[in-house]
């Protein structure tokens, strides 16, 4: 068999392969979420056979078929997708830990460039003066084309002090900017007793030992029935639903606030047991479009079931649970494996949370303002 017969069939066995382990083996055993119809084997088949016999070099099997992969797994819905083997080992390594950041929170959909949803205040990138709503083209030199938003989150982090090069996409012409990460946070929440009307919280991830630390430190501040604490989710776009419930069950005893609808639309209740430290505090939640995942279903639950008021923008709807999988070549994948949902009728995937009171991008300041504004209205 000459060189170039076997690096087809080493082509086309791969892409076989590849097939039979997404559609038959563990990872995804419903094709229906994968291809829509019988047609689009046929069409696939066709796609390796002209790229076989037309394409004008020979392929790389291995660097082919990890692209395949890797858009498939990305192209699943926003939160899922593929890790090689250094971004997995990074993943693992940051995952749920304070880390070294730019600030920038970045929101994107498939075949798009990533979009600034979110700049947290005091961090680098809000001091070197990037805005909401600009493109970024690439990270340190690789495209942000095809990465998918684990990658892009992750590709900001780092365990060490350094600076980050990022491409922003302009009209006339790109700009690049060197932005040194920095620790902005040194705890998962920070507190404020003295602003507001009954103190501040802001909660910049939802990771344990969050509310264990809230009970310990911040619990024996928060007496006043009268006057309202105040929230604080902008920015907060990390975290994991069961930390979210351990924090709503500060505010409230409930069997059941809602449930995670798994694969074949089965349905794992979410329950609030242990009885409630602070149940009668008024609450007041402050939202913006980096209000993310763990602490939309925050947002969502105390506004239900505690009348909190929400003041700020719509949130994106993506509270679910994401799973890593870790593959034999020590590359990964990060699948939506879970969605919360309220009990109510109304679908919180891509739905959002709507406040009560809409509050165009603003800073701390004029969040509180508005908040003082509503008080007085009452």
């Amino acid at each position: 068999m000459t060189l170039k017969r076997r690096r087809i069939f080493l082509f086309t066995l791969l892409g076989a392969a590849s097939l039979f382990f997404l559609l038959e083996g563990n990872l995804l055993k419903n094709p229906r979420t994968l291809l829509e119809s019988e047609d689009s084997f046929v069409i696939l088949a066709r796609a390796v056979n002209i790229i076989k016999s037309e394409y004008i070099e020979e392929p790389a099997p291995r660097r082919t078929m990890e692209g395949a992969f890797k858009g498939l797994i990305n192209s699943l819905d926003i939160c899922s997708g593929y890790l090689d083997k250094n971004n997995t080992e990074k993943y693992k390594r940051l995952y749920g830990k304070s880390a070294y950041e730019t600030g920038l929170i970045l929101y994107k959909t498939r075949d798009s460039f990533p979009v600034i949803i979110g700049i947290k205040e005091n961090s680098p990138a809000k001091k070197h003066g990037l805005e909401l709503g600009e493109t970024i083209g690439a990270i340190n030199g690789n495209s942000t084309l095809e990465m998918s938003m684990t990658e892009l989150n992750l590709a900001q982090k780092s365990d060490k002090p350094g600076p980050l090069l990022i491409k922003v996409l302009k009209r006339n012409k790109d700009e690049e900017v060197n932005i040194k990460r920095e620790t902005i946070y040194k705890s998962f929440y920070t507190f404020e007793p003295d602003r507001g009307p009954g103190g501040l919280i802001q909660i910049h991830a939802f990771f344990s030992p969050l509310t264990e630390e809230i009970k310990k430190k911040v619990v024996s501040q928060i007496s006043n029935e009268k006057n309202p604490l105040i929230i604080d989710l902008r920015y907060c776009h990390e975290g994991t639903l069961q930390e979210a419930r351990e924090f709503i069950n500060l505010f409230m005893q409930k069997k059941n606030i809602g449930y995670i609808k798994t694969k074949e639309n089965k349905k794992e209740p979410v329950q609030c047991l242990n009885q409630a430290l602070i149940p009668k505090i008024p609450l007041i939640i402050w939202t913006n479009q980096s209000t993310i995942g763990a602490s939309e279903s925050v947002a969502s639950i105390l506004k239900k079931y505690k009348d909190a008021k929400i003041i700020g923008s719509k949130t994106p709807g993506l509270m679910s649970v994401k799973t890593l999988i870790t593959l034999k070549d020590q590359s990964s994948i990060v699948l939506t494996t879970g969605i919360f949902h309220p009990y109510s009728k109304a679908d919180s995937w891509h739905q959002g949370i709507n406040p009560d009171i809409a509050l165009k991008e603003k800073d701390s300041n004029s969040y509180l303002k508005a908040t003082l504004n509503s008080l007085s209205e009452i």
